[in-house]
C-alpha cells in the first residue's frame, strides 16, 4: 500500500527546457541520450508524463475513504469531514492503506482489501491484561463494560477496551477493535503534495482516528 520518478537530464538546447520530472515504467524505456528530435526547421522535444498529480512515497496527500468489513458494515469513512492527511511511507498509517495509495492520481477513486496482517493483526489473548480495581482515574464514575478507555504506560496512552470490572481487578482488552479482520477502502485521491513543494509539511500529519472515544486516563502500576 509504484513508478519511479526521475527528473530528465537532457542535452541543454536555446529552445527546449527539458527539466519536468518523468516517469519510468520500464528500463527498456530509458534512452543513454535523452536529448531532443532534430528537423531542419525545428527543435521537437521527447514526449514526457507529468508525474505532479501521481503520489509515490514522501509525498503528502489527502484522501477521501470509506472503510468497510466484510459483511458491508461501515467502520469509518471521511465522508462529510475533512479529508485524512498524511506522508506515504512515513509510518503514519497501516501498512495495507498506505500502499493502496501509492501511484494514484488526483481524482482517482478504487477500492482496496487490506488483509488483517497488513491491518490490525491478529487479535491475541495476551492484550487481554487483568489490572487492579483500585487505580486512581479522573473521572468520578468507575469504566464499564464496553467502554473504550485509555492506559497510560509510560510509552504513551494506549485505547483499550474494558470487558469485566469485578470488586478487585478490571479486565480490559488491549487488541484494537479492528484486530482480525480484513478490511476493504474505497479511496479517491484527493490532494499530491510533493516532497519539494513549499505546502508540503516538515512532520507528518496526524491521522484521524478510526473511533470516537471517550478519553478516560488511568496509570499502570510499576
Amino acid at each position: 500500500m509504484v513508478a519511479v520518478l526521475f527528473t530528465a537530464g537532457c542535452t541543454e538546447s536555446a529552445d527546449v527546457d527539458m527539466s519536468v520530472p518523468i516517469v519510468i515504467v520500464d528500463e527498456s524505456d530509458v534512452m543513454e541520450d535523452a536529448s531532443v528530435v532534430s528537423t531542419v526547421d525545428t527543435v521537437i522535444p521527447l514526449s514526457v508524463v507529468s508525474t505532479s498529480g501521481i503520489s509515490a512515497p514522501g509525498d503528502y496527500v489527502e484522501v477521501d475513504y470509506t472503510g468497510t468489513l466484510s459483511d458491508g458494515e461501515v467502520f469509518d469513512t471521511s465522508i462529510g469531514r475533512a479529508p485524512l492527511g498524511f506522508v506515504i511511507a512515513s509510518g503514519a498509517m497501516i501498512p495495507g492503506f498506505d500502499e493502496g495509495v501509492r501511484g494514484m492520481a488526483v481524482g482517482e477513486t478504487k477500492t482496496v482489501t487490506i488483509p488483517s496482517d497488513q491491518a490490525y493483526g491478529d487479535w491475541t489473548e495476551e492484550m487481554v491484561i487483568a489490572l487492579p480495581r483500585d487505580l486512581t482515574t479522573e473521572e468520578e464514575e468507575p469504566p464499564v463494560v464496553g467502554e473504550m478507555i485509555y492506559l497510560f504506560s509510560g510509552m504513551g496512552f494506549v485505547p483499550v477496551t474494558v470487558v469485566e470490572v469485578t470488586d478487585e481487578e478490571m479486565i480490559v482488552d488491549a487488541n484494537h477493535r479492528l484486530a482480525g479482520k480484513d478490511l476493504t477502502f474505497e479511496i479517491t485521491m484527493v490532494k499530491v503534495v510533493k516532497p519539494d513543494d513549499p505546502d508540503h509539511p516538515s512532520n507528518t500529519v496526524a491521522t484521524n482516528s478510526f473511533a470516537q472515544t471517550q478519553e478516560f486516563v488511568i496509570e499502570i502500576p510499576e
